[in-house]
């Protein structure tokens, strides 16, 4: 938006302003004086002036897009240290059962790391009985749209071990449902617990 006034008494005979504006709110002003008599801005003065502003209102919006990846970033280290340091297992599928992500406790109970299992099903972890019931978990999930939790098996090298899930859709920025993160805590000393006192008072 152009307007042009005068202010004579400071020596100033022509003024015009730009305003800058962002999200259609008015952020600041260019300002070009002239101390010659008053007069009409040329066309590529006026032009001149639009570009200075339009300028002014690109680098504002590269310093704020800076800002919000700095967010960003510290909003991802900050999700990957609780994933990290979850002793429960953490991990993400996609619609097929292929491994997206992984935490450090999933790598380190499974003796293989994130970059080995991407792409793949859980198939070359466990056996197809205990893979096949995993998929179709997220499945269910994945259908469903909302979270739910399961009770699930898994044969690892020191035996079986039991697990509490909690599994949720994870969504694109439309909304659209393109995996499920899971978070499974290991109960098999619970259970076990449970079941000898169980037995105990049974004799």
């Amino acid at each position: 938006e152009l307007n042009q006034r005068y202010l004579i008494p400071e020596g100033i005979s022509s003024k015009m302003d730009v305003i800058i504006s962002r999200d259609g709110q008015p952020t600041g002003i260019v300002a070009i004086e002239h101390t010659e008599l008053p007069r009409q801005w040329r066309v590529d003065e006026r032009g001149f002036a639009i570009s200075i502003a339009d300028m002014i209102t690109m680098l504002l919006e590269i310093s704020d897009r800076k800002d919000a990846e700095k967010a960003l970033g510290n909003q991802q280290r900050l999700l990957r240290d609780l994933m990290n340091n979850s002793s429960s297992l953490v991990y993400m599928t996609d619609l097929q059962g292929r491994y997206l992500l992984v935490n450090r406790q999933y790598e380190e109970i499974h003796g293989i790391s994130q970059n080995q299992l991407l792409e793949k099903t859980p198939h070359v972890l466990y056996p197809s009985e205990f893979a096949d019931q995993f998929i179709e978990n997220d499945r269910i999930v994945a259908n469903s749209g909302e979270p739910q939790t399961f009770e699930e098996q898994a044969l690892l090298a020191d035996g079986l071990h039991s697990y509490f899930s909690v599994k949720f859709p994870v969504r694109d920025a439309k909304g659209e449902i393109y995996g499920v993160t899971s978070i499974s805590t290991d109960v098999t000393e619970r259970i076990r617990t449970e079941a000898a006192l169980k037995e105990s008072e049974l004799r």
